[in-house]
């Protein structure tokens, strides 16, 4: 018989953090670099610190930006064909991660994805004295949460050889 291995909990008035915690509409300060302007932008982060480094008092924290199919298409269009995202499922897709829907009825939300590429730095003191992170908001259960944190980790470690193997 198969088990039951949820995706998600669902984490209510805490100031607690863990990695795989999901933070939306959270205010990110983006500075754009062309005319030196810092924007506020809001995004939906999921956290990729692990948590013992959490516990352990570390400064900041590392954070990812979770969109879902449509957000993503409409920045690269390559999300919008079904090719794509059937190598996204398959975990062919350096630099991408879905995560799947929450049907819990107060937070549902659709399949989504994380994105590698951009990492977003946040202040732990920041992040804990906000006062949205007490808003209900879900996590990422195992093993999808060590999945993912597996994911983000071959993105970083892949190594490019100067001179390929000879097989000849």
């Amino acid at each position: 018989m198969a088990r039951d291995f949820p995706w998600y909990e669902i984490i209510e008035n805490s100031t607690s953090l863990e990695q795989g915690d999901i933070l939306e509409n959270w205010v990110v300060n983006v500075p754009r670099p062309s005319n030196g302007e810092v924007v506020e932008e809001y995004y939906t982060l999921i956290l990729m610190t692990q948590t013992c480094d959490i516990e352990d008092g570390i400064p900041h924290l590392i954070f990812c930006p979770v969109w879902t199919q449509a957000q993503l298409g409409e920045a690269m269009p390559t999300f919008n064909k079904p090719a794509t995202i059937g190598n996204l499922k398959k975990g062919y897709m350096v630099g991408f991660y879905p995560i799947n829907k929450c049907e819990h009825p107060s937070l549902q939300r659709p399949w989504r994805i994380v994105q590698f590429q951009r990492i977003i730095e946040l202040e732990t003191n920041d992040v804990r004295n906000n006062p949205q992170l007490l808003v209900p908001r879900l996590k990422l259960l195992p093993p999808y949460r060590e999945s993912l944190s597996q994911a983000f980790a071959r993105f970083f470690m892949r190594v490019g050889l100067p001179v390929p193997v000879d097989t000849s």
